[in-house]
């Protein structure tokens, strides 16, 4: 189902044909939350980016440069085996032997730092991104073919929940959840991808 199509099943069921805009905003609420509420792989990209200093054993990747950027899954320099491991800022210097630790990355601000200890000019990585905002114009997105009817029903409950119809937005909204954590099941990764 693309985005138009599902626009006319909310109307139908909400029967108010008046809440197209609204209609709309709910489904790319529910796309929204369905994606940050989990770790499909269908929303990994990956990609090859150029280290910005290549002759250095430390230095960052700007994460604004990716497209609709949410979070990093895995980042590994070429010329290592492994990925990075990744570490909060403040286990950077190891707190028993005052060591800066290496093969380590770190998200700062919209940054991605790291520290490696062998130097490589380019990296690997898999980032989960946002989805896409659904329009008239631009109006697929494989959560509307693979998750249908748990988009639908949760965009359902929030136009039922703006009109006050709270025993039919609680109706919509729990089958909603309920097809979408079976939907979930199918689709998040299957291994946790730190553990590659």
């Amino acid at each position: 189902m693309d985005f138009n199509a599902m626009i006319t099943q909310v109307l139908d069921i909400t029967g108010r044909p008046e809440k197209a805009t609204a209609a709309g905003i709910a489904i790319n609420a529910a796309v929204f939350m369905a994606t940050v509420k989990a770790n499909f792989a269908r929303d990994v990209t990956e990609a090859t980016i150029a280290n910005p200093a290549p002759t250095l054993f430390t230095s960052a990747i700007n994460l604004t440069s990716l497209t609709r950027f949410r979070k990093i899954i895995y980042c590994r320099p070429t010329t290592h085996v492994k990925p990075l491991r990744p570490i909060s800022p403040d286990q950077v210097i190891n707190a028993t032997n005052g060591v800066v630790q290496s093969n380590v990355m770190w998200a700062s601000g919209t940054s991605l730092n790291f520290v490696l200890n062998k130097l490589s000019s380019t990296f690997e990585i898999g980032y989960a991104s946002y989805p896409p905002t659904l329009t008239i114009a631009a109006p697929t997105y494989w959560m509307l073919d693979m998750m249908e009817s748990a988009i639908l029903d949760l965009a359902v409950s929030r136009i039922f929940g703006s009109i006050g119809d709270t025993a039919a937005a609680k109706f919509y909204g729990d089958n909603g959840m309920g097809l979408y954590n079976a939907a979930k099941r199918d689709f998040e990764f299957s291994i946790e991808p730190h553990a590659l």
